[in-house]
């Protein structure tokens, strides 16, 4: 799966975590998918209970993701990444995820468009 490049706005890291939690609702899970990792948009259609299973390489080495139901996002590596799920044009409209209140600070959802963003910090070594 090859990836392209976004031409999208920079997301703030400030008070970011390694780590991001999203408790998602029923519809949610009935959505499709893409991610975007440092402005590389991997056009997945991946449904919302991901695992590093439906990740590319490229994703799955950087980022560890874990979905049974909620959605667990882990860096893997002791570099700053920004990260962005965007849901496909034809699963919209669409009920948000629910932010974990003790989760990543940096972790916005964009109301009207579905789109998921945030900055998971390096994982501390």
């Amino acid at each position: 799966m090859l990836g392209k490049v976004s031409g999208t706005s920079v997301i703030s890291c400030e008070g970011a975590t390694s780590e991001a939690h999203f408790l998602s609702s029923p519809e949610t899970n009935q959505k499709q998918w893409s991610v975007e990792l440092d402005g590389v948009i991997y056009d997945l259609a991946f449904d919302a209970i991901l695992s590093d299973y439906y990740m590319p390489q490229e994703v799955s080495d950087i980022l560890h993701i874990n979905g049974d139901g909620d959605w667990f996002i882990e860096n893997r590596t002791s570099e700053v990444h920004r990260v962005r799920f965007i849901p496909d044009e034809d699963s919209l409209p669409i009920e948000p995820p629910i932010l974990d209140p003790a989760s990543n600070p940096t972790i916005h959802i964009d109301v009207e468009s579905g789109v998921i963003s945030f900055c998971l910090a390096g994982m501390s070594t």
